[in-house]
């Protein structure tokens, strides 16, 4: 792969970012990743770890006169979320990502960027590659599964971290610093598909939607976006009242932590149906398209006709269950806060709708900074999954990271953004899930803040990372580590 971002600043940051974007490192897949930062330790002489769950801690000795210091984590996860563009030919599994530069942007042709959190990593690296950069002795946590549950971070063994002191580097707004972050929990509603053949005339389609922007269903979930998972659904619906029409073949979205972008489902209409089932098809995509205009205005939902033999379909009944479980489970911004402004407190994101021959499954991502609301919730669909005949199955179960009052680090780094860059830094929270909520729960009294470079679109494949704002945010971590 070509060196394209050789020329820009951080040129150490840089110079490893784009080795960590040759190598292929979805989330379940980063075995390749993992033994990269171990061959980093081995060739610079570092002590390090390396666990069962592919977690690497590379630990390096403080500078001269910060030897004694304190030390200090830097931390990231190594995984990222792989999305595409349809109609993109990537193989996520043995491919890296293939980088362009546009202006002031980095980003990935026609799929995610891996910024989220590749940055970390980077950053990270360099300040342990450098022999002039003045620092206490450093600790550098990089775990695996972030983005398919924490896993990393929650079978990581903290006992063997000395530090009390922890900089997180996975967030994606220039000139802010988060202090706290949501839990969550993941969960599967599936409904079991009784399956029937037609005895008729019957036409068959596929009901596509695309075009929606997506997005981080965490950070992002706020801006009510479209979702194609509910779109599609509702656009079933709407057009097939008093038709006889059946499905089956239904999927949409591919990870809970992603606004789903895209769907489709086959559809069989009795001809003597047709024209009332496309006149009611056609004004359910006018309401949609007008209610989305603002936040997805290329929104495409789009009817195709379709032939085939195989004429086994979805029950009425199965339909029904799954349309219910849609319609009525918690979706988007269920609470804000009412303690810090614009904030999301809990939210719940149909992420991903997969169909085989025995079930529908419904992959969902619940989060809230409160405990009791996410199991409110929970508890919501538990009951749910009863009136409809679904199963429910729950996973990843992660808790939140409160806001600390009394934090050096975020002292020291406040000071230190200011006296750099002549301005007031944002103290904020996130409604994501963090590591940082697993680190608090499992280390005593450690100080966490965390911060990096502005990044949009994370978790899409329109995901970037400004240059600038990386020069700026490593420069804001080379400081703040010489002043600790």
């Amino acid at each position: 792969m070509s060196k394209i971002l050789s020329g820009y600043e951080p040129k150490e940051v840089l110079k490893y970012f784009e080795e960590i974007s040759e190598i292929p490192r979805g989330s379940g897949n980063e075995e390749s990743i993992s033994n990269y930062l171990v061959q980093f330790a081995k060739d610079r002489g570092f002590k390090y770890i390396q666990d069962e769950y592919l977690n690497v801690c590379i630990y390096k000795d403080g500078t001269k006169g910060l030897e004694n210091k304190p030390s200090v984590i830097i931390q990231g996860h190594m995984d990222m979320v792989c999305e595409k563009n349809e109609g993109t030919e990537h193989n996520f599994i043995n491919e890296g990502i293939k980088l362009e530069v546009n202006g002031d942007w980095i980003s990935g042709k026609g799929t995610t960027l891996g910024a989220d959190n590749g940055v970390a990593m980077a950053m990270g690296l360099a300040i342990l590659d450098s022999k002039t950069i003045k620092h206490p002795p450093i600790e550098l946590l990089i775990t695996s599964g972030e983005e398919i549950g924490l896993i990393g971070a929650t079978n990581f063994d903290t006992s063997v971290l000395k530090s009390k002191m922890l900089i997180n580097l996975d967030t994606g707004e220039d000139g802010v610093f988060l202090s706290s972050c949501a839990g969550g929990i993941k969960f599967d509603l599936n409904v079991d598909i009784e399956w029937i053949e037609l005895d008729g005339e019957y036409e068959e389609f596929i009901l596509v939607v695309n075009g929606l922007k997506g997005g981080h269903s965490g950070a992002e979930i706020h801006l009510q976006r479209g979702n194609s998972n509910v779109v599609l659904s509702r656009a079933l619906y709407e057009s097939g009242k008093n038709v006889d029409m059946y499905i089956r073949d239904i999927e949409g979205g591919a990870k809970d932590n992603a606004i789903a972008r895209e769907g489709k489902s086959k559809i069989f209409v009795h001809k003597k149906d047709i024209n009332k089932f496309k006149k009611q098809l056609e004004k359910s995509i006018k309401d949609i398209k007008n209610e989305l205009r603002v936040s997805d205005s290329n929104l495409n939902i789009e009817l195709v006709s379709k032939k085939s033999e195989n004429k086994k379909v979805y029950s009425k009944e199965t339909f029904e269950k799954y349309i219910s479980s849609v319609y009525l489970i918690q979706k988007g911004v269920a609470t804000m806060s009412l303690e810090i402004d614009g904030l999301v407190e809990t939210s719940n994101n149909i992420g991903a709708v997969k169909s085989d021959d025995k079930i529908i499954g419904i992959r969902c991502a619940l989060r809230s900074s409160v405990a009791s609301r996410k199991y409110n919730v929970l508890d919501e669909v538990k009951l749910l999954s009863k009136l409809v005949g679904a199963t429910l199955k729950t996973e990843g179960d992660y808790p939140a990271w409160e806001y600390n009052p009394e934090s050096r680090l975020r002292d020291v780094f406040k000071n230190s953004y200011y006296e750099l860059f002549n301005s007031e830094v944002k103290i904020d929270a996130i409604h994501a899930g963090l590591e940082c909520g697993i680190l608090t729960e499992k280390m005593e009294d450690v100080d966490i803040i965390a911060f990096g470079p502005e990044m949009l679109d994370i978790h899409t494949p329109d995901e970037k990372v400004s240059i600038t704002s990386l020069e700026k945010t490593y420069k804001l971590l080379v400081e703040g580590l010489k002043r600790l």
